[in-house]
């Protein structure tokens, strides 16, 4: 006779019965790890969440419920150059991996839709339930078809590259709408893994994502490397927190030239990089499409003890930032290198707060100063944003008098401040709440 504590595992082809209740059997296309982790993955609810694993390429739609968790075994694809798939997540999916090599990457032409909620967001993250040491799995990487200025093959007809992190993929193409899911309410926790100097894993990796794609409430936090890397693309990003990267918290190359609005970036005590570091092509700075993102509601808080700028932006890049924050960097709160970022004159900054110990950088060879940039539009101020944490607060911050009108372009929302969460109407208006950790 069994103990009423023993646990009875039992599998057919269609389900698992644990402790006398019958479950569904883990989803097609993934592996029944019940045999494995009888107990099921560290941290899961025994009762309700057996082990299943993702492995190999996934060629088929899949689905992955939340009556399981998922351990990523090695690196993980989604369709290929010859056959598409799409990969489904429901809300309150937790995905693990075990080492840096543990990665998931959508090949272009696949589709992900990760859609969580707010109460129930999808989580990535290492396998020991409760380690915040940073690289404890690769990351996601979402190949796509848009546009990009580094060609593997300069005399090709259509530009494409090879990812980074060696992700057996290519990404690149002339679709600047392609669509490639949907990733909504998801936090990447603890991920990042360098294969080689300069060929690291990103917490998310965006090669050449189109606009049609949807990016909106997605936090990374401990990568190991940068936490947001796009390389190219057009794709636009909307509620995004990236806490305590190791090296720079959102970093674009490439000819990246979306929108994004309401970024949260917190460089932790410990170790960090730059808020931002932003490039357009090492090779050739002047390459087109030059890298020209549009930023709004954008917050950078410093605090590394490393050598790190709030804003880096340098090798020919140009950029817009509307209505944001900059306090604390270590270096400066903005730094402009390399001729080339000078000479195009497509940077702007308008209703932007900074104050940092050294607010801005450039060198005394460049044809005019960044403190010039900054100062001649009259809507930026050189000031405390008196933050509540991570928020503006104080009804007599800066932030609340200093921005600009973004109506005049649909993706962005009309917000009466600076900065990326305002809590001075009350708590409810954190967008951060409920689905964030590590603030």
């Amino acid at each position: 006779m069994r103990s009423a504590c023993m646990k009875t595992l039992l599998v057919s082809a269609s389900f698992i019965v644990w402790q006398g209740s019958a479950l569904a059997a883990c989803p097609q296309g993934t592996l029944d790890l019940s045999a494995t982790y009888p107990q099921g993955l560290p941290g899961s609810d025994l009762v309700n969440r057996p082990a299943c694993g993702l492995a190999g390429t996934i060629l088929q739609n899949t689905t992955l419920t939340s009556d399981h968790t998922y351990l990523l075994q090695g690196a993980v694809y989604v369709g290929n150059e010859a056959q598409n798939a799409a990969l489904s997540i429901n809300a309150g999916v937790t995905i693990r991996g075990s080492n840096g090599r543990d990665f998931l990457a959508i090949r272009r032409g696949s589709k992900i839709f990760a859609e969580g909620r707010a109460d129930a967001p999808i989580v990535m993250t290492g396998f020991e339930p409760g380690k915040t040491t940073r690289g404890q799995w690769g990351g996601l990487v979402v190949n796509g078809r848009s546009t990009l200025n580094q060609c593997r093959d300069a005399n090709a007809s259509v530009c494409e590259n090879s990812p980074e992190g060696g992700v057996d993929a290519s990404y690149g193409g002339t679709i600047a709408n392609d669509n490639s899911g949907v990733i909504r309410y998801v936090r990447i926790e603890y991920p990042g893994f360098e294969v080689s100097p300069d060929n690291e894993l990103n917490g998310l990796t965006l090669n050449s994502v189109g606009s049609d794609t949807t990016v909106d409430f997605v936090q990374v936090i401990g990568s190991n490397d940068d936490g947001i890397e796009l390389f190219g693309g057009t794709v636009n990003l909307k509620h995004i927190v990236i806490a305590g990267s190791q090296d720079d918290g959102l970093d674009w190359d490439f000819g990246w030239t979306g929108k994004a609005q309401y970024v949260l970036i917190k460089q932790f005590a410990d170790d960090g990089n730059n808020g931002i570091e932003a490039d357009n092509n090492v090779n050739n700075q002047a390459a087109a499409p030059r890298s020209n993102p549009t930023i709004a509601n954008l917050t950078i808080l410093g605090g590394s003890p490393k050598k790190g700028d709030g804003i880096l932006l340098r090798r020919g890049t140009g950029a817009s930032f509307y209505n944001s924050v900059i306090s604390g960097a270590t270096s400066s709160c903005i730094n402009l290198d390399d001729a080339e970022t000078f000479n195009a004159r497509q940077v702007t900054f308008e209703g932007v707060v900074a104050k940092c110990s050294t607010t801005f950088a450039d060198s005394s060879a460049d044809p005019f100063t960044v403190s010039s940039l900054f100062n001649q539009s009259g809507t930026n101020v050189e000031a405390d944003p008196m933050l509540n944490g991570y928020a503006v607060q104080n009804e007599n911050s800066p932030a609340f008098s200093t921005f600009v009108d973004l109506s005049r372009d649909s993706f962005f929302e009309e917000a009466f401040f600076a900065g990326a969460v305002e809590t001075l109407s009350g708590s409810s208006a954190d967008w951060t709440q409920g689905w964030v950790k590590g603030l």
